[in-house]
């Protein structure tokens, strides 16, 4: 974390490098304790000038700021001068480690397990570095915990209650204590899981309707359901890359289960709705207060509302593939298991399938939709429930509006959705 003191210290010194940059280069001797660590001069941006202490360098005369890290380990923000004359100085440098704690109060007794190794029994404090580390609590044998935690350096990440505190390790734990303590035992810090795979539900509900005046027919569908898996994966996470933690890949893929027969005096009897969507969209999670959520996400969108039957019938009615690039933005609050959120992204229309296709160049459509629901998690299974509500505006195009007499349309589409699944 940058202090003022360190602020202070490398605009001093990013002042008088640039005095010093027009002189001669010195060589200096680097060397940390421990050994090891990189060294960049006034800025990372221009790459290491040293791969691991100690080392010796060529540095400007002068003073020059320099960055020191090493894994595990604080960096350091500080300076180098090299006289112009005389002897150069070794510089020596002390990097203290980049560690938190985990602290375990109860079930006392109950075995504490830190990244698949057994670290001791509870009330227990772990010592470990500034990291996400998957930690699991058993009590004779049955995991009451099993989560992973993202412990910051010089802070503490504590696992149960402050209570009750005063049981030898060798006392027996009442099976309702035993269900208060899984209940309390709640990380300050949690890493999302690596892996989300659900089974999406959602109802949807249309209603397309042309300009007054239209010679077209409106059309409504009601209690359409698509079903279908829905893939997260946070790479980040899984490869335990600090900076991409937020980042995920979506993919989603849902099939219509109702193929709905379309009513009308002059549609054939074998007229049917035919529904079919897919996604795939890349996310970034912010987290304020490890309680406030904002993602944002760029993906496509493909959303089949179409019929079958004859041509001729299909040609009366909005038959559309919806081909959309998404921009979508997202806010959450973390209330314990439960995840309230809204939603809302404009949708840019790529294509619109075969009722574009009948009319002219410039037909076609622009949209947006808005969400709210609220997700749950509850150990490794997840759950969501949302209610949502998509629009496209149309703009038709014809050099012949006696044909049609048609210049614009509205596509709505309510949608009530659930899912559930398992997350690693």
């Amino acid at each position: 974390m940058f202090r003022v003191s360190h602020v202070l210290v490398l605009s001093l010194g990013l002042a008088l490098a640039g005095v010093a940059s027009a002189e001669t280069k010195r060589k200096i001797r680097i060397e940390t304790t421990p050994p090891g660590a990189v060294v960049y001069l006034v800025e990372k941006e221009a790459g290491p000038v040293c791969e691991e202490t100690p080392c010796t360098i060529d540095a400007p005369v002068g003073t020059t700021p320099v960055i020191i890290e090493l894994k595990d380990h604080a960096p350091v923000f500080d300076n180098v001068t090299v006289p112009k004359k005389g002897k150069v100085t070794t510089a020596k440098f002390t990097l203290d480690p980049a560690v938190g704690k985990v602290i375990v109060r109860e079930p006392v007794g109950a075995v504490v397990f830190v990244d698949e190794e057994e670290q001791g029994k509870a009330p227990l404090e772990l010592e470990v570095s500034a990291d996400a580390h998957h930690v699991v609590v058993k009590l004779k044998g049955k995991r009451i915990y099993d989560g992973y935690v993202e412990v910051a350096a010089g802070n503490e990440t504590v696992i149960g209650s402050e209570e009750g505190g005063g049981e030898s390790e060798d006392d027996e734990v009442p099976e309702e204590e035993e269900e208060k303590i899984t209940k309390s035992t709640t990380p300050t810090k949690l890493v999302e899981p690596w892996l989300r795979g659900t089974v999406a539900v959602d109802i949807g509900f249309r209603s397309f309707t042309y300009n007054a005046g239209s010679n077209q027919r409106p059309e409504k569908e009601a209690g359409q359901i698509l079903a279908g898996p829905v893939i997260e994966l946070w790479p980040g996470r899984l490869a335990k890359v600090r900076a991409l933690h937020g980042f995920s890949l979506l993919g989603r893929f849902q099939f219509g289960l109702n193929q709905q027969p379309v009513v009308a005096a002059d549609l054939g009897p074998n007229t049917s709705t035919f529904w079919q969507s897919l996604e795939g969209t890349l996310r970034q999670q912010f987290v304020f207060a490890q309680k406030f959520g904002l993602e944002l996400g760029l993906g496509y969108v493909r959303d089949q509302m179409q019929f079958s039957g004859t041509p001729g019938d299909i040609e009366k009615l909005p038959d559309v593939i919806y081909s959309v690039l998404r921009i979508g933005v997202r806010a959450s609050m973390r209330l314990g298991k439960l995840e309230p959120y809204f939603a809302a992204e404009p949708r840019f229309v790529l294509s619109g399938g075969k009722l574009q296709n009948r009319y002219e160049a410039g037909t076609g459509a622009s949209g947006y939709r808005i969400a709210g629901g609220a997700l749950v998690n509850i150990g490794r299974i997840t759950g969501r429930a949302e209610v949502s509500t998509t629009r496209y505006g149309w703009t038709f195009v014809n050099s012949d509006p006696e044909i049609t007499m048609t210049e614009s349309g509205t596509d709505a589409v309510i949608q009530v959705g659930f899912s559930a699944g398992y997350q690693f």
